[in-house]
């Protein structure tokens, strides 16, 4: 009996020590060795700290190994809680004058950001997460001012480069290749958010709006939409930056035109009419554009390139598909039609009693 129970003793005494070593090494894998050792292992993310995880991307920037699918799941859980910070913060009636620890958060999420673009400038994926971080803080005083005074290390020429570079180098492949429709989504995921970026960093602002054209962003953005004409995300997006950029903006306009920008977004709304939102913004950029101004770009030139570029038909068609959606297509596109000198019939609208300038 008892020589039973010994036995039965040893077992137990061999499996708690079994159990203790298991959870010792499970221990280690959340220990900032033990994630060095075992990073190829899966980790649970979200019981770090944003500093953590800070932490841990800052020592994949520093080193001399590019891991890549776990600087992809730190910047992933850095925007989880990032985005949720800015959430609660927007949801909370009581607004401080100056948040230190707030400012200090921004301003590093943007030094991890542009620490990461320039660790891993060519990998698609970990630039769109980085440009995903920087998304959430780049409308930020803190981050627009050191954008502006320290544009050699954060200036937004570098982002504008990744999203050049990458639209580059899905140009040069082949178009045997099997994988290609992947690398395009990839790629245009990219785009997506660096017109998010650019948007973001323009909103509201005329002097960041004037330093994204000066350093060609207009032109990156077309490009992009031009190589992507019937990917919606991308034209969505791409013509929401347009319009945020050149919104009451005549130098903005001016260089727009001179782009060929008009044409270019006919041809996009051409492609995008199934997608309200991309119809929405680009009418709304024309008639931005093509409205009386007298310090604007040419009125008389502009709306004959519009002509030419077959505004009149592509703005009806939008009116027709989203007449009871969106009131605004309908009385933009209205406008636009009669300031180009449409010669048809106008459709006649319960909202043709409002008037705009």
């Amino acid at each position: 009996m008892f020589g039973n129970n010994a036995s039965s003793s040893g077992m137990i005494i061999a499996t708690v020590i079994i159990a203790l070593v298991i959870m010792r090494i499970i221990g280690s894998l959340f220990t900032r060795d033990g994630w060095k050792q075992n990073k190829g292992r899966h980790e649970n993310l979200n019981f770090l700290s944003t500093k953590e995880l800070e932490e841990r991307l800052r020592q994949i920037i520093s080193g001399t190994s590019n891991d890549d699918e776990q600087c992809i799941s730190l910047l992933r859980a850095l925007i989880r809680q990032t985005a949720e910070k800015v959430k609660v913060s927007k949801e909370v009636k009581i607004v401080k004058e100056l948040d230190i620890d707030k400012v200090r958060e921004n301003l590093s999420c943007q030094d991890i950001s542009y620490a990461v673009l320039g660790k891993f400038p060519h990998n698609d994926i970990i630039c769109t997460e980085a440009f995903s971080l920087l998304i959430l803080v780049a409308g930020t005083n803190e981050v627009k001012e050191r954008t502006i005074n320290e544009s050699e290390t954060y200036g937004i020429d570098v982002p504008l480069r990744i999203m050049r570079e990458s639209l580059h180098r899905i140009k040069q492949v082949n178009g045997d290749d099997g994988l290609i429709e992947e690398r395009e989504r990839i790629v245009a995921e990219l785009q997506r958010k660096g017109a998010l970026l650019l948007g973001a960093y323009g909103d509201g602002d005329k002097d960041m709006a004037t330093i994204v054209v000066d350093e060609d962003g207009i032109d990156c953005l077309l490009e992009a939409a031009s190589f992507f004409r019937k990917h919606q995300g991308v034209c969505k997006w791409v013509l929401w930056a347009l319009f945020i950029l050149c919104y009451d903006h005549i130098e903005n306009q001016q260089h727009f035109v001179r782009l060929d920008g008009i044409q270019k977004v006919c041809c996009l709304l051409g492609t995008t009419e199934n997608s309200i939102d991309s119809q929405r913004h680009g009418i709304a950029l024309l008639f931005d554009s093509l409205r009386e101004n007298p310090l604007g770009p040419n009125k008389i030139t502009a709306r004959m390139i519009a002509v030419s570029a077959g505004i009149h038909g592509i703005v009806g068609k939008s009116m027709s598909l989203y007449a009871k959606e969106s009131p605004e297509i309908l009385l933009m596109g209205k406008q636009i039609l009669v300031g180009t000198g449409y010669r048809g019939e106008i459709p006649q609208f319960a909202i043709d009693s409002v008037v705009c300038r």
